[in-house]
């Protein structure tokens, strides 16, 4: 089936009019809108550069959110005939009964004289982002999966999108790591030693299409599980485990991040068991494994060349951010925070007082989900890998792929990192277009 030709044209428009800027940093938001209004079922498609380009020439700061909020909300009102029941309409209300409840918990605290809330962190804000992300993407997700031309067009977006995201780092790795940010985005990533200086490979940690390193990796990452996740097909094809080896090898280059070099490595594995026997997969990572150990020892210069780049020998000391606040909130947090929650926006003033740097996050799920969300939030995270288990069992091919990657990059990667599952970001929207897909009825059909 031939793929959409005009979706394609307007997710390169979208590009263009971010990369030029020509007239404001609300160029790509403006023209996304626009031609979401006039062509309604561009809208959801609209939404993957929006969500995989936060910071451009012609789209950066506050315009990344109005602009997705926008076009968004358009979508949804396209979406309307949709009408979600069954496993996608429950993965939904269970994530907003949670966001309501820490919503409310915020409100409290800040109100009554508990935990103070951050003002530059508005929980109702905060909350009502997050609701946004979780039923935009169920919605988008549904309506691809239920769009014939869906399986053939994913394929060309994402395509499109990955190819303008590396081609960005590229330039930025060979050029100047300031390449196509918007004027604020510049100043932000002059603050950053790391974004600024060369490693000992010669180049930064590269940004791309974002403001943060692991934010770009993991928003090109989630774009390559989008065509199987919509897909669906009933085989995991030779040519995608080869694409996203390399696309996971290439973006842990150019990141130089740990979790997600650890997420691309665990993935790989688990792709390469989807194609070959075990006994095949394990020669072929034993082999690998050894070519890795032997060039270490032949090269012996390459280890502390790696460990730098990699920020190995201060990422889990005692002088690192993340170890720093680990530390702090597992001394300093009492049961009943982590039974109830403390709030949406309570870690930054936390970690101001105890830091004297305002984190929004500890940087774990496994603390900031019940130092969030309290008990609600992991029996929400209980559920949705009891679900994914599920998939994988009930599914068969791309689906059964996408549902192993999504608990390694739930439960594994987001170990070190900010959980992706609910947060206030485009990118959790991707995340939830992900899950949309993988609620396909025939996976929870009773065979």
């Amino acid at each position: 089936m031939r793929p959409q030709v005009n979706v394609i044209v307007a997710c390169g428009v979208v590009l263009l009019l971010a990369d030029f800027g020509l007239m404001s940093t609300a160029d790509a938001a403006l023209g996304a809108l626009l031609m979401a209004l006039l062509r309604p079922s561009l809208a959801p498609w609209l939404l993957l550069p929006l969500a995989t380009i936060q910071d451009a020439p012609g789209l950066a700061g506050i315009w990344w959110y109005l602009g997705f909020v926008m076009v968004g909300g358009w979508a949804i009102v396209t979406c309307s005939n949709l009408r979600l029941a069954g496993w996608p309409r429950l993965w939904g209300l269970i994530a907003t009964v949670v966001v309501v409840y820490a919503v409310l918990v915020s409100l409290i605290q800040g109100g009554l004289g508990g935990y103070p809330q951050s003002d530059h962190r508005n929980p109702l804000f905060l909350g009502g982002l997050m609701l946004f992300m979780v039923w935009c993407g169920l919605y988008v997700g549904q309506r691809m999966i239920q769009t014939p031309k869906s399986a053939s067009t994913i394929k060309w977006v994402v395509g499109l999108l990955v190819f303008h995201g590396l081609g960005v780092a590229t330039i930025q790795a060979v050029y100047t790591p300031t390449f196509l940010s918007s004027p604020l985005g510049f100043q932000e990533i002059g603050y950053a030693a790391q974004l600024i200086v060369p490693t000992a490979v010669g180049f930064p940690r590269i940004t791309g299409t974002f403001l943060t390193p692991n934010g770009f990796a993991l928003a090109m990452a989630l774009l390559m599980l989008l065509v199987p996740a919509i897909r669906g097909g009933k085989i995991t094809s030779w040519q995608y485990v080869v694409a996203w080896i390399s696309l996971g090898g290439i973006l842990s280059l150019l990141s130089f991040s740990k979790a997600l070099g650890l997420f691309f490595v665990l993935t790989a594995w688990i792709a390469l068991f989807q194609l070959l026997s075990w006994k095949r997969a394990l020669t072929l990572l034993g082999t690998v494994a050894l070519a890795v150990w032997i060039g270490l020892v032949l090269l012996p210069d390459t280890l502390p060349v790696l460990t730098d780049v990699l920020r190995i020998t201060v990422g889990f000391s005692g002088d690192s951010f993340r170890a720093q606040a680990w530390s702090l909130a597992l001394s300093d947090f009492y049961w009943g925070d982590w039974l109830f929650g403390t709030g949406l926006a309570y870690w930054p003033i936390f970690f101001e007082g105890h830091m004297g740097v305002a984190l929004a996050d500890p940087h774990t799920w496994i603390l900031s989900v019940p130092g969030s969300f309290g008990l609600p939030g992991l029996l929400l995270y209980i559920f949705v890998a009891y679900s994914l288990v599920r998939m994988m069992r009930r599914s068969s091919g791309e689906h059964r792929l996408v549902a192993a990657v999504m608990l390694v990059l739930l439960f594994v990667k987001d170990l070190f990192s900010i959980p992706s599952l609910l947060g206030n970001t485009p990118l959790t929207f991707l995340v939830w277009v992900i899950i949309g897909g993988l609620l396909s009825p025939r996976i929870f059909a009773d065979k």
